[in-house]
Protein backbone atom coordinates (compact mmCIF):
# COMPACT_ATOMS: atom_id res chain seq x y z
CA UNK A 1 0.00 0.00 0.00
CA UNK A 2 0.92 3.62 -0.90
CA UNK A 3 0.51 6.87 1.45
CA UNK A 4 -0.32 10.13 -0.22
CA UNK A 5 -0.20 13.02 2.80
CA UNK A 6 -0.34 16.52 2.88
CA UNK A 7 -0.63 18.82 6.48
CA UNK A 8 -4.74 19.71 7.40
CA UNK A 9 -4.74 22.92 6.46
CA UNK A 10 -2.99 22.50 2.46
CA UNK A 11 -4.67 19.08 1.98
CA UNK A 12 -7.52 20.46 0.16
CA UNK A 13 -6.62 18.77 -3.33
CA UNK A 14 -5.66 15.40 -1.52
CA UNK A 15 -9.52 15.59 -0.02
CA UNK A 16 -10.81 16.76 -3.73
CA UNK A 17 -8.85 13.56 -5.04
CA UNK A 18 -10.61 11.28 -2.31
CA UNK A 19 -13.58 12.61 -3.28
CA UNK A 20 -13.21 11.49 -7.13
CA UNK A 21 -11.57 8.41 -5.88
CA UNK A 22 -15.27 7.63 -4.28
CA UNK A 23 -17.02 7.73 -7.89
CA UNK A 24 -14.37 6.13 -10.03
CA UNK A 25 -14.20 2.20 -8.24
CA UNK A 26 -13.94 -0.89 -9.55
CA UNK A 27 -11.91 -0.40 -12.80
CA UNK A 28 -8.76 -2.60 -13.17
CA UNK A 29 -7.24 -0.02 -14.91
CA UNK A 30 -7.55 2.89 -12.46
CA UNK A 31 -5.49 2.89 -9.56
CA UNK A 32 -7.22 1.51 -6.42
CA UNK A 33 -8.01 3.50 -3.16
CA UNK A 34 -8.14 1.78 0.33
CA UNK A 35 -9.77 4.66 2.28
CA UNK A 36 -8.71 7.94 4.10
CA UNK A 37 -7.29 8.61 7.77
CA UNK A 38 -6.03 11.69 9.75
CA UNK A 39 -2.80 10.87 12.05
CA UNK A 40 -0.71 13.08 14.08
CA UNK A 41 3.10 13.59 13.61
CA UNK A 42 5.38 13.62 16.25
CA UNK A 43 5.48 17.20 16.19
CA UNK A 44 2.00 17.67 16.90
CA UNK A 45 0.57 18.23 13.04
CA UNK A 46 -2.76 16.86 11.95
CA UNK A 47 -1.84 15.09 8.49
CA UNK A 48 -4.76 13.98 6.14
CA UNK A 49 -3.85 10.92 4.16
CA UNK A 50 -5.28 8.20 1.42
CA UNK A 51 -4.13 5.03 0.98
CA UNK A 52 -3.48 3.64 -1.95
CA UNK A 53 -2.87 0.75 -3.97
CA UNK A 54 1.19 0.27 -4.36
CA UNK A 55 2.28 0.45 -7.77
CA UNK A 56 5.58 -2.06 -7.82
CA UNK A 57 6.94 -1.12 -11.33
CA UNK A 58 7.02 2.79 -11.11
CA UNK A 59 5.24 4.46 -13.84
CA UNK A 60 4.78 5.06 -17.19
CA UNK A 61 7.79 7.52 -17.70
CA UNK A 62 9.96 4.40 -16.85
CA UNK A 63 8.22 1.96 -18.86
CA UNK A 64 8.69 3.95 -21.83
CA UNK A 65 12.18 4.46 -20.98
CA UNK A 66 12.74 0.46 -21.36
CA UNK A 67 9.72 -0.56 -23.98
CA UNK A 68 6.59 0.68 -25.62
CA UNK A 69 2.71 1.49 -24.24
CA UNK A 70 -0.23 -0.14 -23.61
CA UNK A 71 -3.92 -0.33 -24.81
CA UNK A 72 -5.40 -0.57 -20.99
CA UNK A 73 -4.73 3.00 -20.64
CA UNK A 74 -8.13 3.83 -23.13
CA UNK A 75 -9.93 1.73 -21.29
CA UNK A 76 -9.10 3.50 -17.92
CA UNK A 77 -10.50 7.24 -19.82
CA UNK A 78 -13.50 5.43 -21.05
CA UNK A 79 -14.38 4.33 -17.26
CA UNK A 80 -13.52 7.45 -16.13
CA UNK A 81 -15.51 9.59 -18.75
CA UNK A 82 -18.30 7.36 -19.18
CA UNK A 83 -18.65 8.08 -14.97
CA UNK A 84 -19.26 12.04 -16.16
CA UNK A 85 -15.19 13.17 -14.77
CA UNK A 86 -12.23 14.81 -17.06
CA UNK A 87 -8.75 13.78 -15.32
CA UNK A 88 -7.07 17.21 -16.29
CA UNK A 89 -3.41 15.93 -16.34
CA UNK A 90 -3.02 12.78 -18.01
CA UNK A 91 0.82 12.38 -18.87
CA UNK A 92 2.75 9.69 -17.92
CA UNK A 93 4.17 9.91 -14.61
CA UNK A 94 0.26 9.73 -13.48
CA UNK A 95 0.39 6.10 -15.22
CA UNK A 96 1.32 3.37 -12.36
CA UNK A 97 2.54 0.39 -13.14
CA UNK A 98 0.95 -2.94 -11.47
CA UNK A 99 2.46 -6.70 -11.11
CA UNK A 100 0.15 -9.23 -13.06
CA UNK A 101 -0.15 -12.73 -13.01
CA UNK A 102 -1.17 -12.51 -16.51
CA UNK A 103 1.65 -9.42 -17.79
CA UNK A 104 4.39 -8.40 -16.56
CA UNK A 105 3.11 -5.39 -15.87
CA UNK A 106 -0.69 -3.68 -15.94
CA UNK A 107 -0.64 0.33 -16.42
CA UNK A 108 -3.20 2.43 -13.84
CA UNK A 109 -4.39 5.95 -14.52
CA UNK A 110 -3.65 7.65 -10.82
CA UNK A 111 -3.44 10.97 -9.18
CA UNK A 112 -7.28 12.55 -9.58
CA UNK A 113 -6.28 15.49 -7.75
CA UNK A 114 -6.89 17.79 -10.71
CA UNK A 115 -10.40 15.73 -11.92
CA UNK A 116 -12.80 17.46 -12.84
CA UNK A 117 -16.80 16.41 -12.85
CA UNK A 118 -19.09 17.05 -15.64
CA UNK A 119 -21.70 19.60 -15.52
CA UNK A 120 -24.00 20.00 -18.78
CA UNK A 121 -25.62 22.88 -17.48
CA UNK A 122 -22.51 24.74 -15.55
CA UNK A 123 -19.66 22.81 -18.32
CA UNK A 124 -18.00 26.06 -19.52
CA UNK A 125 -17.48 27.96 -15.79
CA UNK A 126 -17.09 25.10 -14.26
CA UNK A 127 -13.99 24.01 -16.50
CA UNK A 128 -12.56 27.88 -16.81
CA UNK A 129 -9.71 27.19 -14.12
CA UNK A 130 -6.78 25.54 -15.76
CA UNK A 131 -5.65 22.63 -14.15
CA UNK A 132 -2.60 20.32 -15.41
CA UNK A 133 0.82 19.77 -17.09
CA UNK A 134 1.08 22.35 -20.15
CA UNK A 135 3.39 20.32 -22.27
CA UNK A 136 0.20 17.59 -22.15
CA UNK A 137 -2.44 20.10 -22.89
CA UNK A 138 -3.86 21.10 -26.52
CA UNK A 139 -3.18 24.20 -28.01
CA UNK A 140 -6.87 25.56 -27.82
CA UNK A 141 -6.99 24.43 -24.19
CA UNK A 142 -3.66 26.56 -23.33
CA UNK A 143 -5.66 29.50 -24.94
CA UNK A 144 -8.95 29.20 -24.04
CA UNK A 145 -8.48 27.43 -20.56
CA UNK A 146 -11.55 24.76 -20.54
CA UNK A 147 -11.10 20.87 -20.09
CA UNK A 148 -13.79 18.97 -21.04
CA UNK A 149 -13.38 15.05 -22.47
CA UNK A 150 -11.35 15.90 -25.70
CA UNK A 151 -8.77 17.48 -23.65
CA UNK A 152 -8.20 13.81 -22.19
CA UNK A 153 -7.99 12.75 -25.87
CA UNK A 154 -4.72 14.82 -26.89
CA UNK A 155 -2.80 14.04 -23.84
CA UNK A 156 -3.43 10.40 -24.96
CA UNK A 157 -2.10 10.97 -27.86
CA UNK A 158 0.83 12.62 -26.42
CA UNK A 159 1.49 10.02 -24.45
CA UNK A 160 1.53 7.46 -27.18
CA UNK A 161 3.64 9.87 -29.38
CA UNK A 162 6.25 9.73 -26.30
CA UNK A 163 5.68 5.77 -26.69
CA UNK A 164 6.81 6.03 -29.80
CA UNK A 165 9.54 8.12 -29.76
CA UNK A 166 10.70 8.94 -26.21
CA UNK A 167 10.25 12.65 -26.96
CA UNK A 168 7.40 15.24 -25.94
CA UNK A 169 5.05 15.95 -28.75
CA UNK A 170 6.38 19.97 -27.97
CA UNK A 171 10.16 18.68 -28.48
CA UNK A 172 9.29 17.95 -32.08
CA UNK A 173 6.37 20.60 -33.17
CA UNK A 174 5.52 24.14 -31.75
CA UNK A 175 2.34 25.53 -30.02
CA UNK A 176 1.30 26.68 -33.78
CA UNK A 177 1.59 24.16 -35.58
CA UNK A 178 0.47 20.93 -35.01
CA UNK A 179 3.42 18.36 -34.09
CA UNK A 180 4.91 16.35 -36.87
CA UNK A 181 4.65 12.70 -36.45
CA UNK A 182 7.98 10.46 -37.63
CA UNK A 183 7.76 8.37 -40.84
CA UNK A 184 9.13 5.57 -38.76
CA UNK A 185 5.85 4.78 -36.95
CA UNK A 186 3.45 2.37 -38.70
CA UNK A 187 0.20 3.08 -40.88
CA UNK A 188 -1.97 2.46 -38.15
CA UNK A 189 0.10 4.10 -35.72
CA UNK A 190 0.15 7.45 -37.49
CA UNK A 191 -3.59 6.92 -38.13
CA UNK A 192 -4.25 6.90 -34.06
CA UNK A 193 -1.96 9.95 -33.24
CA UNK A 194 -3.96 11.80 -35.92
CA UNK A 195 -6.84 11.28 -34.64
CA UNK A 196 -5.42 12.28 -31.23
CA UNK A 197 -3.68 15.49 -31.89
CA UNK A 198 -6.65 17.33 -33.48
CA UNK A 199 -6.30 21.09 -32.93
CA UNK A 200 -10.46 21.16 -32.80
CA UNK A 201 -11.83 19.46 -29.44
CA UNK A 202 -14.86 18.89 -31.69
CA UNK A 203 -12.30 16.80 -34.47
CA UNK A 204 -10.67 14.25 -32.14
CA UNK A 205 -11.73 11.01 -31.71
CA UNK A 206 -13.93 10.35 -28.27
CA UNK A 207 -12.52 7.20 -26.04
Amino acid sequence: MAVKSANIPVSSLLQQEKEVFNHLYGCPFLLECYGEEITTTEDGEMVYNILLEYASGGTLVDFVKKSGGHGSILQGIAYIHSHGYVHCDLKPENVLLMSSENAEFVPKIGDFGLAKKIEKSKKRKLFSCLGGTTSYMAPKTVVDPIQEPPSDIWALGCIVFEMFTGKSVWDIGDRYELPTIPPAISKDGKDFLKRCLVKKPTFRFTV
